[in-house]
């Protein structure tokens, strides 16, 4: 600006001392040299412009930097928060391999235990599987010993229901051929499935004497009639005695007076000898054993006792 003021200056000065065709070409000279500083000034007033627009894009790039710069720490920021974040998922992800490798271990061991204890179970199975075929095997077994015991019991009730029927139907008959004789110290009474006639020292025998009276050979013989009919019946007559007396005695005398029951019971040919047994007790099974008179005359007695043949119920005990 001041250059082109001093030009103009200059231009005056030496157009007041020139010619008219110096001043003209002066004039032409000014008038370029303006049109040069115009366009100069233009061309400044460009580059002015120029330079703001750089001065504003340096501006706005600083603070792009800056902001670049801002980003930049940010970024390192958060990238270093993600590498420690990744360091951190790193070892997570180790133990939790760690973890993996650990529980697929132990899971491997229990799956091995737990294939142990199977196979254990499974061999404990099939032992218990062949007990419960041998225990039925036996159950099988014992149940049918069972059927074979039940129908032998089944058997016996139905024999020895049989036996005491016929027990007591002899007992009445033994008593209704008996009667009378009862009141002459002879009882009938059953007990232990056998009839026991019973027969006073009284009714057959003086004291101390083995010879049978005749109102007693009467009723062995009347006794007689009822067994020739019941072939089945054994038949045992015991001498008893009191205790008064030596032994030896005793004994003789009881042994003496059953033998003369049963030879008048042989008398009857209709009674087989076989079925017969005589036996001498003495004074040793006493009905009371108190040593009154009473007692002893209740002692001193003759026991004829009669027992069914029990073929049967052996031949079913023996069974099997």
């Amino acid at each position: 600006m001041k250059k082109s003021l001093f030009i103009l200056v200059a231009v005056s000065v030496l157009s007041a001392c020139v010619s008219k065709k110096d001043h003209n070409a002066v004039v032409v000279d000014r008038e370029r040299l303006h049109k040069e500083s115009q366009s100069q000034q233009k061309q400044i007033e460009g580059l002015q412009g120029e330079v703001d627009m750089l001065t504003t894009g340096i501006e706005t790039l600083r603070s792009e930097k800056a902001a670049l710069e801002t980003d930049t720490a940010n970024i390192g920021l958060e990238l270093r928060q993600a590498q420690d974040r990744v360091a951190q998922l790193n070892d997570l992800v180790n133990d939790l391999i760690k973890t993996n490798e650990t529980i697929s271990n132990n899971s491997m061991n229990e799956n091995a235990r737990l294939a142990r204890e199977l196979k254990q179970n499974e061999l404990l199975v099939k032992q218990k599987e062949a007990e419960l075929n041998t225990l039925e095997s036996k159950l099988k077994v014992l149940q049918k010993d069972l059927e074979a015991r039940e129908k032998k019991v089944n058997e016996l009730q139905a024999t020895l229901a049989a036996k005491d029927a016929a027990v007591a139907k002899l007992q009445e008959t033994v008593a209704k051929a008996l009667l009378g004789f009862q009141n002459s110290g002879l009882t009938v009474v059953q007990k232990n499935g056998k009839v026991y006639v019973s027969l006073s020292e009284q009714l057959l025998f003086r004291t101390g004497s083995a010879t049978v009276d005749p109102r007693g050979r009467q009723a062995i013989q009347e006794l007689g009639k009822v067994l020739e009919v019941n072939t089945d019946i054994s038949i045992l007559v015991e001498g008893h005695t009191d205790d008064q007396g030596s032994d030896d005695v005793n004994w003789d005398l009881s042994v003496r007076r059953a033998t003369s029951i049963v030879k008048i019971l042989s008398e009857n040919a209709k009674i087989d000898p076989a079925r017969m047994t005589a036996a001498g007790r003495g004074k040793h099974m006493p009905l009371d054993p108190a040593k009154t008179a009473e007692a002893r005359t209740k002692n001193r007695r003759t026991e004829i006792i009669l027992t069914p043949k029990l073929d049967d119920l052996f031949r079913i005990l023996d069974a099997n």
